[in-house]
């Protein structure tokens, strides 16, 4: 099964990568901002890690790519 995501409504990705995101901002109050303008593509084929101390976001963007947590609409 391919998985391929470009969560921000722009055209489909070009590329050969499994998931591209671009600009990914999420908000969960105005004071506490989890992602910022994200953008990252996991290219097909390749292993691909995030790394970052705790509460940097990770957690957040995986859960975006995978639908249970929306993005904020700016």
């Amino acid at each position: 099964m391919s998985v391929s995501a470009v969560l921000d409504n722009s055209p489909q990705a070009t590329s050969d990568d499994i998931v591209e995101v671009r600009n990914i901002t999420k908000y969960y109050s105005p004071d506490v901002h989890a992602l910022s303008n994200v953008n990252l593509s996991f290219p097909r084929g390749q292993m691909t890690t995030l790394l970052g101390p705790s509460g940097c976001g990770k957690t957040t963007l995986l859960k975006i790519i995978a639908g249970p947590v929306s993005y904020t609409h700016l």
